[in-house]
């Protein structure tokens, strides 16, 4: 799969999504919520009395895992850090530090520090046991606060505890596009929102080289636990947002990861990555994929991809209210087939794919093979391209011929449907094949791009209760 390095291990092939028992939904500190799409909040609002109204003070909410800590609403001291600024500043508004990445390696961050970025370039900035060993013990909450026109050229986080950071632009070190515009190794509690990550803000130029040996990386997120990722724009990345646990069972693979309200637009490998246990990713937006074989990348491009190779396996990754789109722009050069949401090797369990979109040109539009005590419904997959191929919903078995396992397939609906007779404890009902998107559907304009996935009155799904909730395409982050 043409993989990196610093991304993955070796490869395998598509996917997507689990539930579990403990009711994994969107939420803060205790977890409590009886609404899947809510979330626990957290308003920084407690920031010391030089700070100035736009400091980002009161910025919103921000989304963990179910149990996860909540973002702190107070800390000790706001710092103030300008890369325009000297290294004489003591960090007041007046007098502040100087670029980030310079004030990480000068030790002037502590512990329970709000930290206002101003405009310009803060540089590289990694921080991590090694390099702040201060900070990596923190048991209370550091936020990196970007303020309009602040941006860095990468962010890397290791080892470290208790971190917010908001409205961050990041864009490529271009001597080091091969780590990811945004990493976090090994840490806990960590939470980035309202961000925009890019290697180029106007990958119109790029040739098919630049879409799969220039383009960044955009988010990275290995080991550790309660990760969020939410409401961030990653845009002209080779991958877009990877999940890896190096665990080969629970607990090891556990990491607590939600990806929530997050756009990822302009790929050339694969959308979304989640290769761990207790992950959630829900109402994300994905489109437009980049290069082909014929272009010369090998990748099989996936909207979201799930494998489990080497004797691992993972629990507990719940998939839904995704929009996945081919392309938004078919007269657009460097087009490819996309595959939707699958798993494809090992053993996963407890997946559940519920309430997505796929539109997209290759078979697989939802597919698992050899998963256990899993569920996919509500779900709506077609093709709008014009290669003929039938994007279907698929059961199917491992490689080496071992069954899936107590599959729940319902109220889906899609070009066609492919189930190994071999499933045991297979549950199949209410799926709607879909085999003329344009009489079935209220607008299926493939060519203009628009889509209302509204059922006819009078169609094959009229009154039927199949396929997802979403109609429309998300509106684009800004």
């Amino acid at each position: 799969m043409n993989e990196r390095l610093g991304w993955m291990i070796s490869c395998a092939f598509v996917l997507v999504a689990c539930s579990g028992s403990d009711g994994a939904t969107p939420s803060g500190g205790d977890g409590a919520t009886d609404d899947a799409t809510s979330s626990d909040t957290a308003s920084p609002d407690g920031a010391p009395s030089d700070a100035p109204a736009d400091d980002g003070a009161s910025l919103g909410t921000y989304p963990v895992y179910p149990g996860c800590a909540a973002p702190a609403t107070s800390f000790t001291r706001t710092v103030y850090v300008d890369p325009a600024a000297g290294d004489t500043g003591d960090g007041s508004k007046d007098k502040p530090f100087g670029a980030l990445a310079t004030t990480l390696a000068k030790k002037k961050i502590a512990a329970g520090d709000h930290v206002v970025l101003l405009a310009g370039d803060h540089g590289a900035v990694a921080v991590t046991k090694y390099t702040n060993p201060e900070l990596a013990s923190s048991t209370s909450w550091i936020w990196l606060d970007f303020q309009p026109g602040a941006t860095a050229k990468g962010l890397s986080i290791g080892d470290m505890a208790f971190w917010l950071v908001t409205r961050a632009e990041v864009s490529a070190d271009r001597a080091s596009t091969n780590t990811a515009l945004y990493t976090v190794t090994s840490s806990h509690d960590v939470v980035l929102v309202d961000a925009h990550l890019y290697t180029v803000k106007d990958s119109k130029s790029w040739t098919a080289n630049d879409w799969m040996n220039t383009a960044a990386d955009g988010v990275f997120l290995r080991n550790g636990s309660c990760l969020s990722v939410a409401r961030t724009k990653v845009l002209n990345t080779r991958f877009g947002v990877a999940i890896l646990s190096d665990g080969k069972a629970r607990p090891d693979t556990s990491m607590k990861v939600l990806v929530q309200g997050n756009e990822i637009a302009n790929f050339s490998g694969d959308g979304l990555r989640p290769i761990a246990s207790d992950v959630i990713i829900a109402d994300n937006y994905v489109h437009d994929v980049y290069v082909s074989a014929a272009d010369g990348d090998d990748n099989h491009d996936d909207g979201l991809q799930m494998w489990a190779l080497n004797g691992a396996t993972y629990d507990n990754v719940r998939i839904e209210r995704n929009w996945v789109q081919e392309t938004t722009d078919p007269k657009r050069p460097l087009q490819n087939d996309l595959q939707g949401i699958s798993q494809f090797d090992g053993v996963s369990t407890h997946i559940v794919i519920t309430d997505n979109v796929v539109l997209a040109g290759a078979y697989h539009g939802i597919s698992l093979y050899g998963c256990q005590d899993s569920t996919i419904t509500h779900n709506t997959v077609a093709n709008p391209g014009s290669n003929g191929n039938k994007l279907w919903i698929g059961v199917f078995d491992l490689k080496d011929g071992t069954p899936s396992s107590n599959l729940t397939v319902t109220d889906n609906a899609a070009t066609t449907f492919s189930f190994s007779a071999k499933t045991t404890g297979f549950v199949n009902t209410n799926n709607v094949a879909v085999a003329d998107p344009k009489a079935t559907y209220a607008s299926f304009d493939a060519a203009g791009t628009g889509f209302d996935l509204t059922p006819k009155a009078g169609s094959v799904l009229a009154g039927k209760g199949a396929g997802s909730s979403l109609t429309r395409p998300p509106v684009a982050l800004p």
